[in-house]
């Protein structure tokens, strides 16, 4: 018994596979590479990353900067006014308090516009199956906590600092 193969047959067969295993990574490869640069063109751009380093820093400084609970005691000319522990003048307690209320309302605009730059990028890297590896949400959350963590040194070494003055005073009188 003789089997009988065209060369058109074989030649379809190499072609198949040549497009299989070589053309169509490739074009997939130059797809990833399109969407990628699309990505830092488009919706990744210098812009974003300015609002995202403000933002980060903003959002850290009103998390983490201890003026919070914003509090007053007494009433009239006996009144004493704290932010976070530390007791302040009424004009500075008034100035941070506006200057947090600002800060609040300003990061919460910039946490929606990043938002929505997040889910677009989201979108886009699940259509092209791509990883999960939003730059956006990445870089956000590692400014954040080096941000968050400058605040927590800054706000340890102040009251390390503080309760030094406060040992001396003590010790002194």
């Amino acid at each position: 018994m003789e089997i009988e193969l065209a060369w058109s047959s074989i030649f379809k067969i190499f072609a198949m596979g040549f497009l299989t295993y070589v053309i169509a990574p490739v074009l997939l490869t130059i797809r990833d590479s399109v969407v990628w640069w699309a990505i830092y063109k488009f919706l990744y751009t210098e812009k974003v990353r300015d609002i995202m380093s403000q933002y980060c820093l903003d959002r850290a400084w009103v998390d983490h900067a201890g003026i919070t609970p914003f509090r007053i005691y007494g009433m009239g000319k006996e009144q004493r006014f704290y932010l976070g522990e530390r007791e302040v003048e009424r004009e500075v307690f008034f100035g941070q308090k506006e200057v947090w209320e600002r800060l609040s309302t300003k990061t919460a605009q910039q946490g929606a516009y990043l938002k929505n730059i997040e889910k677009r990028i989201d979108r886009l890297l699940k259509h092209y199956k791509q990883e999960d590896g939003n730059p956006l949400r990445d870089n956000r959350a590692s400014l954040y906590q080096g941000f968050k963590r400058s605040f927590t040194d800054e706000g340890s070494e102040c009251n390390k600092s503080s309760q030094k003055d406060a040992q001396t005073t003590r010790a002194s009188a």
